[in-house]
């Protein structure tokens, strides 16, 4: 059954990743949000999640065909016309329903993220660092564009900041990891240009970066001594361990792994914000 490939190409889990901050957020108002607001807040931000992700594997077909060949697309599953036919739907409902969140959010949605996603799609994934960092600044814009649909902004500031930090560190990595494909195609990501052991350095450099950040909040009061907790066992630990086995690698081993645990980190970062407000 076609659904099934377009379920796929939508990634399952990290629209899943992005409901639930989306969740997270509301869980920091004082008053919970209206449950209207609360969905269409949620389907927005997954409308334009798989989108989005319908857009990357358009212009990443034939990467694809190298790095990841059992993505509908390259595995012929789908065809391109019925990928951007669905894309476009996406984009359309997801930002028809966040005109009704008010005028910031809809400028958030419309004005700024869908076309920021398709412009890194179409040529800034393909380039070194600053791809890297507007897919950080697009994911972060998940809690600026939720905390404003809930009626203040400024309350998803730091969970913006922890994810960019998260995304930035992670897509550098998957570039490491596609290093084969992305050379075969002339992409021009950090990893091609400097090198995989630099590249690694800068990884490890951001990842201490990151450890000091997810301190910051605990110690100037913003959240309570569990979200210290939790956040330096599930994700402080975790980074360490990367680090040195970032230090120690040698420039052949494969990344993947170390993606899937970011990715998971992300759940247990969400996790730890959440209880930080007790």
């Amino acid at each position: 059954m076609k659904i099934l490939y377009y379920l796929k190409i939508s990634r399952p889990i990290n629209i899943l990743l992005s409901s639930l901050s989306v969740l997270i957020t509301a869980s920091f108002f004082p008053v919970f949000p209206n449950i209207i607001q609360l969905i269409f807040a949620s389907l927005v931000v997954m409308l334009l999640n798989a989108g989005a992700n319908c857009v990357n594997d358009i212009y990443d077909i034939k990467i694809d065909k190298i790095n990841r060949p059992n993505r509908p697309l390259p595995a012929k599953k789908l065809t391109i016309l019925e990928v951007k036919i669905f894309a476009i739907s996406l984009f359309i409902i997801g930002n028809g329903l966040s005109f009704f969140l008010g005028i910031i959010p809809f400028i958030i949605s419309f004005i700024i993220t869908t076309p920021l996603m398709i412009f890194y799609a179409s040529y800034l994934k393909k380039t070194a660092i600053w791809g890297n960092l507007l897919i950080g600044f697009i994911l972060g814009l998940v809690f600026l564009f939720s905390a404003s649909a809930f009626g203040n902004y400024k309350i998803g500031i730091v969970p913006a900041i922890l994810a960019f930090l998260f995304t930035v560190i992670r897509e550098i990595i998957k570039d490491m990891e596609d290093v084969v494909g992305d050379e075969k195609f002339n992409a021009k990501t950090l990893p091609i240009i400097i090198g995989l052991k630099k590249t690694k350095n800068i990884v490890a450099f951001l990842m201490l970066i990151l450890l000091i950040v997810i301190n910051m909040p605990y110690f100037v009061g913003i959240y309570g001594i569990y979200y210290l907790v939790v956040v330096e066992i599930t994700i402080g630990i975790p980074i360490v361990l990367m680090i040195f086995y970032l230090i120690k690698s040698s420039n052949n081993e494969k990344y993947s792994y170390l993606s899937k645990l970011l990715k998971v980190g992300i759940f247990f970062g969400l996790l730890s914000i959440y209880l930080g407000k007790f």
